[in-house]
Parts: C-alpha cells; sequence; structure tokens
C-alpha cells in the first residue's frame, strides 16, 4: 500500500526499487533526515512500500516532498513531469545511480536540490553533476542565498543572471558585504549588474539583487489566550 506518511511534508524521501538500492538508501539515511521507501516486492525489508514506483513519486512530488531517488533519471523525470509548476516553487528531486558514485540534481535546483545534492554526494563520496550554469562557473546559486539570508527581489534573478553568464560582470556594495565575500568570490566582477548585501530597505534597479541578512529578532507581547489574528 502507497504510503506518503503524514506529518513530514518537507522531509526527503528515499525511493530505492532493488535491494542494492535499499542497502544503500540506509547507508544514505544514516547521515539525513529522510523516509526510505521501498518497492514492496522488491524491498520488503524498506519501512514504507509502495506499488507503482510512478504514481507513488508523483504523489510523493505533488504533496512537496523532496525526493531522492536510487534509480535511473528517467524514472523520476516520466513520474513528475506532469505535475512540473515553477522552479521556484517544485520540490527537489535528485538521481542517485545505484552504485552510489553518481549524484544528479534534476528538478529543483535552486529549490533545495543542489544543497541537498551536495550533502548526499558527500556523504556518499560521490560525484556530483551539476548543470545549473551558476552553480558550475561560480559555485554559487544567486537565487538561493546562504542560510541566514534571502534574496529580497528574487524575481529579478531570471533577469538578471543572463548578464552575468554573459561575462558582463558584477558590482558589490553595501554595509553587509563583508558578511558574504567569501560567497561571492567566485563571481566575476564588472558593472553591468550590482549585487547588494545590506540590512537597509532598498528600491533595486532592473539590474541589481539585494540580499538581506535575516538576524533580527522581533518580540511580541500579548494576554495569555489572545488570538493568532489579534496577534
Amino acid at each position: 500500500m502507497d504510503q506518503l506518511t503524514s506529518g513530514t511534508a518537507k522531509r526527503p524521501v528515499i525511493i530505492c526499487l532493488s535491494e542494492a538500492g535499499f542497502l544503500l538508501a540506509q547507508r544514505l539515511a544514516k547521515g539525513i533526515d529522510a523516509d526510505i521507501h521501498g518497492h514492496a516486492l522488491r524491498c520488503p525489508q524498506a519501512p514504507h512500500h509502495f506499488g507503482k514506483a510512478r504514481a507513488h513519486i508523483a504523489n510523493l512530488f505533488s504533496s512537496g516532498r523532496p525526493i531522492i531517488g536510487i534509480c535511473a533519471a528517467g524514472i523520476l523525470i516520466r513520474a513528475v513531469a506532469p505535475h512540473l509548476q515553477h522552479k521556484s516553487s517544485d520540490a527537489p528531486v535528485l538521481a542517485i545511480a545505484e552504485s552510489g558514485r553518481h549524484v544528479v540534481p534534476l528538478i529543483g535546483g535552486h529549490h533545495g536540490a543542489i544543497t541537498l545534492s551536495r550533502t548526499v554526494s558527500e556523504l556518499l563520496a560521490a560525484e556530483l553533476a551539476m548543470t545549473t550554469a551558476g552553480d558550475v562557473r561560480w559555485r554559487i546559486s544567486l537565487d538561493e542565498p546562504p542560510t541566514g539570508w534571502r534574496l529580497a527581489n528574487a524575481g529579478a534573478a531570471a533577469r538578471v543572471m543572463p548578464q552575468l553568464l554573459a561575462g558582463d560582470g558584477a558590482f558589490l556594495d553595501g554595509e553587509a558585504l563583508p558578511d558574504l565575500n567569501d560567497w561571492f568570490a567566485h563571481v566575476p566582477r564588472g558593472g553591468a549588474v550590482t549585487l547588494t548585501a545590506t540590512r537597509q530597505q532598498r528600491t533595486p534597479t532592473e539590474t541589481q539583487l539585494v540580499f538581506c541578512p535575516q538576524d533580527i529578532l522581533l518580540g511580541v507581547g500579548c494576554a495569555r489566550g489572545a488570538a493568532a489574528d489579534e496577534v
């Protein structure tokens, strides 16, 4: 019986279709907080089972679960293709060769798949095959800043990135820039676009990305039992 394991909405699911895949899933699960779902007939020892792989993967993807498939990339692609929405919201999907030697992020590269793929490849000592241009050239995804940072105008990334990829270069500014200097280390310098790191409110230009640190906490006092909408 297919199981989506309610209550673990953002927890990755490792899909295995063979005994070898299950053994690799066990090894991987020791290093990340993930559920193992195995084919009912081929992986009876898995804690969660499914019958039809394509339908199960599609259901997981539609529910927002990150998927780590120990299987051919084509199986995953055919399962999720009809359910793709937008790169900013699609759940991460990555494929791992049954040998454990190769990891390939397929979907949601800038929505967690790259970060998850790096973690998986390090745990397995596997080769990570990335195809997203920013990660290949600069080792970062400008629309997925480091933990503790937010891209204030994320919608502008698709407009700014092509200019950088064309070799135009970026001007870096902002009072919080020292905290992101290492992250920007491989981004070519120039003046075509501006990358700003700041705690101040900015109105970005057409060729500017504004990165804001998430380091301010706001405490709100209220009477006991106050309704959430009042607060």
